[in-house]
């Protein structure tokens, strides 16, 4: 038969007996130890969505912040305990070292528990809203919404005669839909008196003792199964101190640390093999643009001498016997004299000297295959007795 006893070790004497002498001296392998709020710490931290097995380290750097002691002073569990796409809602429990031997010497074989696990219980088969479990020394509050916790406080009594109201400065102040008081034998607190007190803050308000909550665990068993509803804390399995989660966070910056200096590397080497590709690429292009450069220059080349050609063969060859017959005959007693003589593209231009160049004008215009022809420019030489001219016209060479 399961069994739940209730204790507190911390500031309460020197062991377990001084405070509750009732205990046995060992817990049964089904019997659960409710572990005081006075002596457990609880922290709702929001975590982002990260792997099962990397929240135990996230949880100790965040609590850091928190216990900034030494790290072998300190336990904790974690419980993830709502989430919602793109956050988690991390229900964190730390305890002193010391306090936690003393726990674990005497309930080594039993299920350490909290009031959120009999919360959580009576939320899935009662549809709790709101839990308040009250003992002699202090009373626990604790809010669900839409299935997750919301709030976990505690208030501490001492020797103020209005307790009850001073539990509902913790009380949220709107309409709950259920509400139970887990009543732990607080002597005289009033457990009955303080459900009249918030009747009108909840529709059903439940009064149970702690024992009768485990029977309600009992009667909803089957088998064992239920008992896995009731989570519990600090298992060997899953208690963690912060020492060894400090020392998985710098093995996990070192892992980090060279991976990044291997990425890095490589990274590196691939910008380094790029860059020599690069080099290469410009150093073609380079030879690319002469060659191409050279081209163009033999192309212009090959343009102009084919113009060339053209124009060559474009003229007509002309006949100088003829020409210069012409041009001798117009020049007959005139005592003319020809110094220069130039014909290109059917025009003509000479130079000389003649007793009388307007005669020889006069004369090549009624030549044969001349025409235009003008006198551009005269001179008088007194030493020849000759008159220096200039002549151009065209000739026709056909």
């Amino acid at each position: 038969m399961m069994r739940l006893f209730f204790t507190e070790i911390a500031g309460c004497g020197s062991g377990i007996d001084d405070v509750f002498p009732g205990l046995p001296e060992e817990l049964g392998e089904s019997d659960l130890l409710l572990v005081s709020r006075m002596d457990i710490d609880v922290q709702l931290l929001t975590a982002p969505r990260v792997k099962q097995c990397d929240l135990p380290a996230l949880v100790s750097y965040r609590l850091r912040a928190i216990y900034p002691g030494g790290s072998d002073r300190t336990v904790f569990d974690q419980r993830v305990c709502g989430d919602n796409r793109t956050s988690l809602i991390v229900a964190v429990y730390s305890m002193r070292s010391d306090v936690y031997e003393r726990y674990r010497a005497f309930a080594i074989e039993s299920r350490l528990i909290t009031a959120d696990s009999l919360g959580r219980f009576l939320l899935v088969c009662r549809g709790a809203e709101m839990v308040i479990v009250l003992t002699s020394r202090y009373a626990e509050v604790i809010t669900y919404l839409d299935g997750q916790i919301r709030s976990d406080c505690m208030m501490n009594f001492d020797d103020s005669p209005s307790v009850p109201e001073r539990i509902l400065g913790l009380l949220p102040g709107t309409l709950q839909e259920s509400l139970f008081i887990i009543d732990t034998e607080s002597e005289g607190i009033g457990a009955t008196d303080l459900g009249d007190r918030l009747s009108p803050l909840a529709r059903r308000i439940s009064v149970m003792p702690l024992q009768h909550v485990i029977g309600e665990v009992e009667s909803r068993r089957r088998g064992r199964m239920i008992a896995a509803r009731i989570p519990r804390i600090f298992c060997p399995s899953a208690q963690v101190s912060i020492r060894s989660r400090r020392l998985a966070v710098v093995l996990l910056v070192a892992l980090f640390a060279v991976l990044s200096a291997e990425f890095v590397w490589y990274g590196v080497r691939v910008i380094r093999t790029y860059a020599s590709i690069a080099e290469g690429m410009a150093a073609e292009y380079q030879t690319a643009l002469r060659t191409l450069a050279k081209a163009a220059a033999k192309r212009n080349e090959y343009s102009r001498l084919v113009e060339e050609l053209n124009m060559l063969r474009g003229r007509r060859t002309v006949d100088l016997t003829r020409f210069f017959t012409q041009l001798a005959g117009a020049g007959l007693g005139l005592q003319f004299v020809l110094q220069s003589a130039s014909i290109a593209d059917g025009r003509f231009a000479i130079e000389g000297w003649a007793a009388n160049p307007y005669t020889l004008v006069e004369r090549l215009s009624v030549a044969s295959g001349f025409a235009a022809v003008f006198l551009v420019q005269t001179v008088s030489d007194d030493v020849r007795k000759l008159v220096r001219f200039s002549v151009k016209g065209t000739f026709d060479a056909g």
